[in-house]
């Protein structure tokens, strides 16, 4: 595996991706960003992350930074167990 180091405007504009990134990471229960009212994913959030994989790099995780916190029941009813028991269709299969 090879390393690549990036320079200082590249490191800047990294960042820069990587804050616009966040900033567009909230979505509201209708499915729009919560920043920009886009449908999800926003034209921001795909900029940012277009700007980050052409750097060559993956954006970082920030645990929290989507404002998102699990808790007890809500309107929706129980948060399902996996991503697979939400996505499934009344006949089984996987969507």
């Amino acid at each position: 595996m090879s390393t690549t180091y990036l320079g200082s405007v590249a490191l800047t504009e990294l960042e820069q991706a990587q804050a616009e990134l966040e900033r567009h990471l909230a979505v509201r229960p209708n499915g729009q960003c919560a920043t920009c009212g886009e449908v999800e994913p926003c034209s921001g959030s795909r900029s940012a992350g277009g700007t980050i994989i052409r750097l060559g790099r993956l954006p970082r995780r920030r645990p929290g930074a989507s404002g998102v916190r699990h808790g007890g029941g809500d309107s929706a009813g129980p948060t399902p167990s996996s991503w697979f028991a939400a996505n499934r269709n009344a006949d089984g299969p996987a969507r």
